[in-house]
């Protein structure tokens, strides 16, 4: 027996006249990414490998034994299986394989975002992720952004189990889209609800099983990190204050030292956080893939002792969701400063440019419009505009 149809909330209505003007504009900012991705294919092929993930990634998939048990793994399964699957060949074969595959998300993310929310909200993802271009293509998060765009559309689109398993891929391969689940529920979706969470569950098990008990300590310690990464909202804080030193620990720069009741404090801070954001979000008309989606996304990195460049991406299409669905403008300036502030430091960065309290400037105001995004949004009047809100 089918289900009975559902009410929609806060479900952004593309308009039905074609915007030549946003369609021009996102063919121009996907030519720019393929041309990008040429231009670095080119200088792996002359040996200018790019930034230090590779390397990384490498290391994990030659290396014997079984990940996590035999030799601490900082990434989550989903990850690693593809690691060990795609990478090992060489440097400059990993290296073009992973730009590739950054690129494959970042299309496939805009093309959900477009055929689902619209075509703004498809434009403004390419537009606010310009700025990361650099060198977000030497990375792999956006795999996990796509992930979680594309099983939050399948579920917009009726198709539950569908959207809940690649929302549970998504989790297994990176954490932090489990933070996203209660969109499914205020959005009545609860087959997929109920699908992530099984699959999640089942794939936790078999991780550990794999892995050992103290496989996820080591994703959510970063190998047993501990230091404060420089770029987070409490390392850039205590990096300006201390001056240092700072050393390199687990993949990252850190300074000062985690103390030993810290990691609790912020889990439970984060559940809380995440708590409160998603009931005032059932309680608003707003599409949760949106405003709700972002601020959570939000919060969860702001409380990480970890927050590395590339975690801005992670914001990108909620962001883009939320300004197309209604105008927030201080929302999408708060996002689009903070994208471009981390893709100054990176370009500053790799110029030999700037001096420490540059950075460390750099990075504390990067936080600073990440957080501004709460504010913002707990504070706004809810929608009357009937166009966004419909009745429960």
């Amino acid at each position: 027996m089918s289900e009975p149809s559902r009410p929609r909330r806060g479900r952004h209505r593309a308009p039905s006249t074609a915007h030549t003007g946003d369609d021009v504009l996102s063919g121009l900012l996907l030519v720019a990414r393929l041309t990008l991705l040429a231009l670095f294919a080119t200088l792996v092929a002359r040996g200018h490998i790019g930034g230090p993930d590779v390397y990384r990634f490498r290391d994990i998939a030659v290396a014997p034994g079984t990940p996590w048990r035999d030799f601490s793994v900082e990434y989550a399964p989903l990850q690693v299986a593809l690691l060990r699957t795609l990478f090992g060949a060489s440097l400059q074969a990993d290296a073009f394989r992973q730009a590739l595959l950054a690129f494959a998300a970042d299309v496939a993310a805009f093309a959900a975002l477009r055929i689902v929310w619209g075509r703004r909200a498809g434009l403004l993802f390419l537009a606010l992720g310009l700025p990361l271009q650099a060198f977000i293509y030497q990375r792999i998060d956006l795999v996990s952004v796509a992930l979680a765009v594309i099983g939050l559309a399948f579920a917009r689109k009726d198709h539950e189990r569908t959207g809940g398993s690649v929302m549970a891929a998504a989790s297994l391969f990176k954490l932090w889209p489990i933070a996203l689940l209660p969109a499914f529920a205020i959005d009545r979706r609860r087959r997929a609800l109920a699908w992530s969470v099984a699959l999640i569950v089942a794939g936790g098990v078999v991780w550990i099983l794999i892995g050992g008990i103290h496989a996820p300590g080591q994703v959510s310690s970063f190998r047993g990190s501990t230091g404060w990464q420089e770029e987070s909202s409490i390392g850039s804080v205590v990096w300006l204050v201390t001056g240092g030193p700072h050393r390199f620990e687990g993949g990252a720069w850190r300074v000062g030292t985690i103390p030993g009741w810290a990691p609790a404090l912020l889990g439970i801070a984060t559940l809380v956080a995440l708590g409160a954001i998603w009931i005032r979000a059932s309680r608003l008309e707003d599409d949760p893939a949106g405003a709700p989606s972002l601020v959570a996304v939000s919060a969860l990195v702001l409380l990480s002792p970890v927050f590395s460049a590339q975690y801005v991406c992670w914001l990108l299409p909620w962001a883009a969701i939320a300004s197309a669905e209604r105008r927030r403008n201080m929302m999408l300036i708060a996002v689009f400063a903070a994208v471009f502030l981390t893709g100054a430091t990176d370009l500053i960065r790799n110029a030999h440019h700037g001096s420490v309290l540059d950075f460390q400037w750099l990075g504390l105001l990067r936080n600073v419009a990440v957080a501004a995004v709460i504010p913002v949004w707990w504070l706004e009047r809810p929608s009357t505009d009937p166009a966004v809100a419909t009745s429960r």
